[in-house]
């Protein structure tokens, strides 16, 4: 999980361009600060916008294919995007934005993801200004190459 982590943070790491049906595309700078964590780890303090990784499901099976078999382990992430009002978008538009950019980066050629089911968006129960973006992804992952194998 560490190195998505990092690659998740870097592909906030530069302004999103962002267009609305036929209006101009703006540029956006206020994902460039955000916070991308373990859903255990500890940070000193939480500030949104943030992303937060949980894996959902670990487990090692063995899979038979023309008598070779192969040993391999399905995963499962939930990633949450949760965001306020940024200075120009509402908190529901920030966080679904965050989500596509997470979206395209964990089903694109890196990861080959499979996203499960329709994202749910949510207020925080806490804070009803905060919204949260769920997302689940899964694949499996040969433990003797390291290949991503998305699952259909």
């Amino acid at each position: 999980m560490p190195q998505l982590k990092i690659d998740i943070k870097k592909e906030f790491s530069k302004p999103i361009v962002y267009q609305e049906l036929d209006y101009k595309p703006i540029e956006l700078n206020d994902f460039l600060d955000v916070t991308v964590k373990g859903a255990y780890d500890s940070v000193p303090e939480i500030n949104y916008p943030l992303v937060t990784i949980l894996e959902i499901q670990n487990t090692e099976n063995s899979k038979f294919t023309d008598n070779n078999g192969e040993h391999v382990s399905d995963l499962s992430y939930q990633i949450e995007s949760l965001s306020r009002d940024t200075t120009q978008l509402q908190a529901t538009e920030s966080a679904m934005l965050m989500g596509k950019v997470i979206n395209n980066l964990l089903t694109g050629q890196k990861y080959k993801l499979s996203r499960v089911g329709t994202p749910a968006i949510a207020p925080l129960p806490d804070d009803k200004n905060i919204i949260r973006y769920i997302q689940t992804y899964s694949c499996s992952i040969d433990l003797d190459t390291n290949t991503i194998y998305a699952r259909s």
